[in-house]
């Protein structure tokens, strides 16, 4: 049972708690600092002081306290309060946050409900819709990645400034299953790999990859005080990581917030589980339903979903079952945080390949090879257009 007061009595108080009570949520009391209001009713509910609330939390840890005032410095009141008066284990839930997610909750359940499971992916649309959003994720990184006042500058420093063979391999679903010299591959890992190379028996072959990864090169060379001048990340798209790494290359893989960024991810977890060996572990990572949450922006385009026990990977048009349609070649183990909060729902998928498999079993060959030369043509479209030099020259010869 999902349990809280709501601390404030006023008119956006009562908008709240019928959201609340529409969540299945059991509103307690509301809490107001307003002495004329305490010992009276709204709502149907007790209005109670700061000094009852506390002790109801102090009661029953389980206890969400719920913001529900309009005014942002007051908001902001009433989260210092709980933050430094009530007990510790208390969760404060602001009204904002909550009514946002309450709305996306609402548009979920409006997918779930006429979703159809069918994959029929424009190969080369999706692939162009993939190309020109890639300009957000390569600002995102120039503005934050290089950016010492970053909030992720910290990590970024401690991975560039530390040599990795010195590092832990510290990701517990994988560490038990590597031995010295196995190949794991971090696909997606961005800026930079956040593991170490370092396992009891020795080292692990750690092989970063990204699609971006020639603009991230650059962008770490940029900092002076790296010791790890070897540090390269490799380039790789899900859709083509077996075409330049081969079959049973690595022993494992960890695919963190970065397979929904694809444009055919169910291509992607084929080729993934193809350059796996057998009984290799892929392990997966996601935020729950990603795009809808970051309503469909940039390379925001699919959603990673557990859906009664099932591991789902769906957008507007397309829906499929990962864990029917590969249970044949491979066995999945699925599970997803159940935090309220929907920014902290991650669906997290260990896969184990079973046996070896033909390509062919899953992807027709003949569309594969039409879709790497449409990849590399439109590869170089981009270049033509993006290249400064190349066009500063071209506007001097112009007539």
């Amino acid at each position: 049972m999902k349990k809280c007061i709501v601390y404030g009595a006023g008119r956006h108080a009562a908008y709240l708690v019928d959201i609340l009570r529409k969540d299945k949520f059991t509103v307690f009391a509301l809490c107001d600092s307003d002495s004329k209001k305490v010992g009276t009713q709204y709502l149907d509910l007790d209005i109670i002081s700061k000094d009852e609330a506390i002790k109801l939390c102090r009661d029953d840890d389980s206890i969400r306290v719920v913001i529900g005032v309009n005014s942002r410095e007051a908001r902001r009141e009433i989260l210092g309060i709980i933050n430094s008066e009530f007990p510790g284990k208390t969760q404060a839930i602001t009204d904002i946050e909550y009514i946002r997610d309450h709305v996306e909750r609402t548009e979920l359940e409006q997918f779930y409900n006429k979703m159809v499971f069918r994959w029929k992916v424009d190969l080369l649309e999706a692939f162009r819709i993939w190309l020109s959003n890639l300009d957000s994720e390569i600002n995102f990184w120039l503005e934050y990645g290089l950016d010492r006042n970053a909030e992720s500058a910290p990590f970024l420093k401690q991975s560039r400034r530390t040599n990795r063979r010195e590092l832990l391999f510290e990701e517990p679903d994988l560490a038990g299953v590597v031995k010295d010299g196995d190949v794991v591959m971090d696909i997606g890992c961005a800026l930079m790999t956040g593991f170490g190379e370092k396992i009891p028996d020795g080292f692990i072959n750690l092989i970063p990859v990204d699609p971006l990864a020639y603009y991230y090169n650059l962008m770490n060379a940029r900092d002076e005080l790296a010791i790890e001048r070897t540090y390269y990340c490799y380039f790789g798209m899900f859709e083509l990581i077996s075409n330049l790494f081969g079959e049973n290359y690595a022993k494992c893989m960890y695919i963190s917030n970065s397979m929904d960024h694809s444009f055919d991810p169910y291509r992607g977890l084929i080729k993934c589980l193809y350059t796996v060996k057998v009984n290799g572990i892929i392990k997966l990572r996601h935020r729950k339903a990603e795009a809808v949450h970051e309503n469909w922006s940039g390379l925001h385009k699919w959603n990673f979903d557990c859906i009664e026990g099932d591991f789902i990977i769906w957008n507007k048009e397309n829906a499929i079952n990962i864990s029917e349609e590969l249970n044949e070649i491979a066995e999945i183990k699925v599970c997803c945080s159940d935090s309220t909060k929907r920014s902290d729902q991650y669906v997290t998928v260990l896969m184990k390949k079973k046996k070896r498999f033909e390509l062919s079993d899953f992807i027709d060959i003949e569309e594969e090879n039409n879709l790497i030369g449409q990849i590399v043509s439109m590869l170089f479209e981009r270049m033509a257009l993006d290249g400064k030099d190349f066009q500063e020259k071209l506007s001097k010869v112009m007539i």
